[in-house]
Parts: C-alpha cells; sequence; structure tokens
C-alpha cells in the first residue's frame, strides 16, 4: 500500500473533536505505580495549553497535559484531500517514554468491482484514497498503521484487541445521515516493541466508520472518527491510561478556529482555495468575516462539542482510573485520574490533584482555586 504520508487530519475533527482513553490509578508524572488500592502519593498538577493554528491564525485547541510535559504538532493542512485539516500532535513526558499521539485521518473509498471509477489502490479519487475497506480494527492496524507509524520498530509484537461497544454505540449516534446506511466499529489493539533497552507497550484507538448509499451500493467511504495512541514502558502503561484518558478527554475545539475551518470549507467548495496564495493571506480574508461567520456557526460548533464530550465519556467510562467532576468556572462534566482526595481548579483551567491533608492552593496563590466535586 502506497498511502501518501503528509501530515493531515480533520480527528474527523476528532482528536481535534481527538483528538479521545487502565487498570490502576495514576501515580503522578514520571513516577512508578502504586499498588492497586494505593492513592497516589505525589499532587498531579495539569495545566491548560492553546494550540495555535497558523493557517486560520487563532488557537485550534486546548488541552490539558502535567505541567512538566511538552507537546508538538497541532493542525497540518493537506488540501488534496476532502477533509482538508487534520489535529496531529504529541504530548511527551521528558522523564520518561510516556506520551500521547494523535495520528492523520484520511478519507478512504472502494468500490468492490476494484478501485475507484477506473483509479487504482493508492490513488486520491476526488479527495479520497483509493483503497479497501478493512474488515475490522485488528486489520486497519496490521494493514494500514502498523505499515505507516511502526514500520521501523524493533521486535514489533500485534497483541490483543480489544472491542469498546459503548464507544461504537455513541459514535453511530453522532454520524447518522439521511440516505446513507453507516457502520462503526470501535477497539483497542496493544502493541509491543523495543525502543532502546526499554520495551515499549503501546495501546492504539481507532474508531472506523463505513458508509453506502442505495443509490451506489458498490461504492464504500470510509474513515476515522478516532485515531490516537498511548504508549509507555511495559511496567507503566496501565498505571498512566487514566491520565493519558483524560488528556484527550479535555481536548476542546475552539469557536473561531471551527469557524474559519467551516469557511476554507467552503472556499474549497467554490473552487477559490487556488488563488489564496499563503496562510497569512487565508487567514487575513478568514478574519473579514469572522463576527458573521462565528454567529452562524456557533450551534453546529456546540452540537459537535457536545458529541464529543459524549464520546469522550464513553472512553472513561471504559477505562479504570478516571473520575468525572463538574467544573465549577465552565459548568461542564470534566474527566481526570481518579485515587485523589481532592481536586481543585482556577479560571486559568490550571488543576491540582492532591491527596495531603490540609492543602489548599490558595494558601499563598494569586489564583482563585476552587474544590471540584464528583459529578452526580
Amino acid at each position: 500500500m502506497r498511502w501518501n504520508t503528509v501530515r493531515v487530519s480533520m480527528l474527523g475533527l476528532h482528536v481535534l473533536s481527538v483528538f479521545l482513553l487502565a487498570d490502576l490509578a495514576v501515580a503522578g508524572c514520571g513516577q512508578a505505580a502504586p499498588p492497586q488500592s494505593a492513592k497516589p502519593a505525589r499532587a498531579l498538577k495539569l495545566r491548560k495549553v492553546e494550540v495555535a493554528d497558523p493557517g486560520i491564525g487563532c488557537t485550534a485547541f486546548t488541552m490539558l497535559i502535567p505541567i512538566d510535559w511538552s507537546i508538538t504538532g497541532g493542525v497540518a493542512w493537506q488540501m488534496q484531500y476532502s477533509n482538508l485539516a487534520s489535529g496531529q500532535f504529541t504530548v511527551r513526558d521528558p522523564k520518561s517514554k510516556a506520551a500521547l499521539e494523535a495520528f492523520p485521518i484520511i478519507p478512504a473509498c472502494w468500490d468492490d468491482r476494484g478501485g475507484a471509477a477506473g483509479f487504482q489502490t493508492g490513488q486520491n479519487y476526488l479527495g479520497s484514497v483509493v483503497y479497501p475497506p478493512p474488515r475490522d480494527v485488528m486489520q486497519y492496524v496490521r494493514d494500514v498503521f502498523v505499515p505507516l507509524y511502526r514500520k521501523d520498530v524493533r521486535a514489533l509484537k500485534v497483541g490483543a484487541l480489544t472491542d469498546l461497544p459503548d464507544v461504537t454505540r455513541a459514535v453511530e449516534r453522532g454520524v447518522q445521515e439521511p440516505g446513507m446506511q453507516k457502520r462503526v466499529s470501535a477497539a483497542k489493539v496493544r502493541l509491543e516493541y523495543l525502543d532502546g533497552a526499554a520495551t515499549i507497550v503501546e495501546d492504539v484507538y481507532v474508531t472506523v466508520v463505513l458508509s453506502r448509499s442505495p443509490m451506489v451500493p458498490t461504492m464504500t467511504i470510509w474513515s476515522l472518527e478516532h485515531q490516537y495512541s498511548f504508549r509507555a514502558e511495559k511496567d507503566r502503561i496501565d498505571a498512566l491510561a487514566p491520565l493519558l484518558q483524560a488528556m484527550i478527554a479535555s481536548l476542546r475545539i475552539e469557536l473561531a478556529w471551527y469557524a474559519g475551518y467551516g469557511q476554507v470549507l467552503e472556499l474549497s467548495r467554490q473552487g477559490q482555495l487556488q488563488a489564496i496564495r499563503d496562510a497569512g493571506e487565508l487567514s487575513r480574508r478568514i478574519s473579514r468575516n469572522n463576527d458573521e461567520i462565528l454567529a452562524s456557526m456557533r450551534s453546529s460548533w456546540q452540537a459537535r462539542q457536545d458529541s464529543a464530550d459524549r464520546t469522550s465519556r464513553e472512553f472513561s467510562e471504559s477505562v479504570r482510573g478516571v473520575e468525572t467532576y463538574d467544573h465549577p468556572y465552565e459548568g461542564r462534566a470534566v474527566q481526570l485520574p481518579s485515587g485523589y482526595r481532592d481536586v481543585w481548579t482556577n479560571p486559568k483551567g490550571e488543576y491540582v490533584l492532591s491527596n495531603e491533608a490540609g492543602f489548599d492552593p490558595n494558601v499563598g496563590s494569586t489564583s482563585e482555586w476552587r474544590r471540584m466535586e464528583t459529578a452526580r
């Protein structure tokens, strides 16, 4: 298979809507996991990061990451595909090999009679890669994900598949549209390989959506709603899963970016993108009409956010060690690692999770910290 691997995808807009997530409570940044009955000894501090997109000229999305972790990447644009843009990023722990990574989502199509309208496997047909749909997530990981992203790792083993039926049902509810028959499959596949002397375990989360129309019964249009992974040293991956899930669950697309992306889609449909020479000109054109566009796109943006939150909740509930809290400033639910007695947040979007008796982050702070309660 020869897919163009230029960095792109809309996250469907999921992982920008990801970028989304195990069995033990998280022990805190860079620390070994405690026994399942123990609580983490150290406080966990999370900060909100804003990831900018120069193409639109604004913040594309925000997410929570541990205070000493770093994030690289963001939004990549790839105009030859129909979704035009993608969230692609990696969040890393500098003290270990732990990381969360969001991968491109490229739309694909296939005709049961072979190829698509005379186009061959791997070619671009109307903004989609011509490639047969996978039977299931395992085949996708073996035949597509590994050759594209993990072909150079040493001693690779493809392990067990874990179905995620609640996620499947949640996505099925959100992707339906008139005149289309859609089938969704969500699962996690565990990989194991060597990185230097370390044995790495990587859990790859994929949600595949296959679409058919009765009007063209031989054609399948397919893509991914989610494609991201968590990786860490073998003895730490399960303990870190709640923290990694909390990061992906916290991802929020900004309305201004969503509205700008909608304008780019419309320009593409009108065939005007070729007249825009660079990202600066694109940004200026978008900003001229942005107030009106923001108003028209707000309800669509909110519906997408609500759908992403529901799917994220399904992911979280499939991962033990994640707790849902009511956010006192934003009026919404937030998924955070469990195992902590006290959870606090401030207006900046920072969090402190602690088990220290009598701990109060307001002492000596210039921010107002409020205690968070578990959602009912």
